[in-house]
């Protein structure tokens, strides 16, 4: 998928901005880790963006204006469904701490995840809760991404 074919998810128009030009705010403590550059950095936000869009947002119900994604999805397998959708919301938070997210920011990221999974994993009712709370595009909204 192009960077241009990057669907709108429903966020923010500075969130959407960020498929054609994308950083975040630099970290001058990582400034000496190889390979962190501007161009690194735009690919991991996209890459991030790409895996918060298939999980919270990727199909639209018809009809409705309700978007939903692989994790209420993948929550209708009991245990191991929820297991591996947390499994790929942990990935984001990995990367956050690699842009340099502060440890609040990351303990409240895991928050985000901790509570998706716990509610997710009520059968019917996590499911439903897995369409409303869109962790993951919450947890792009704290790393402070920003489109310039």
């Amino acid at each position: 998928m192009s960077d241009a074919a990057i669907p709108n998810p429903g966020w923010s128009d500075q969130t959407q901005a960020l498929r054609e030009n994308v950083s975040v705010r630099p970290d001058p403590s990582r400034a000496d880790v190889p390979g962190d550059n501007a161009a690194d950095r735009a690919r991991t936000i996209r890459r991030l963006l790409r895996l918060a869009f298939v999980l919270d947002t990727a199909i639209e119900i018809p009809g409705t204006k309700i978007r939903l994604g692989l994790d209420p999805i993948l929550g209708l397998v009991p245990v191991a469904g929820d297991v591996l959708s947390a499994l790929l919301s942990l990935y984001i938070i990995i990367e956050a701490a690699r842009l340099g997210a502060t440890k609040k920011i990351l303990a409240m990221m895991v928050l985000n995840v901790a509570i998706d999974f716990a509610v997710g994993s009520v059968p019917v009712v996590g499911d439903v809760a897995d369409v409303v709370m869109k962790a993951n595009a919450r947890n792009l909204k704290l790393i402070n991404i920003e489109a310039r």
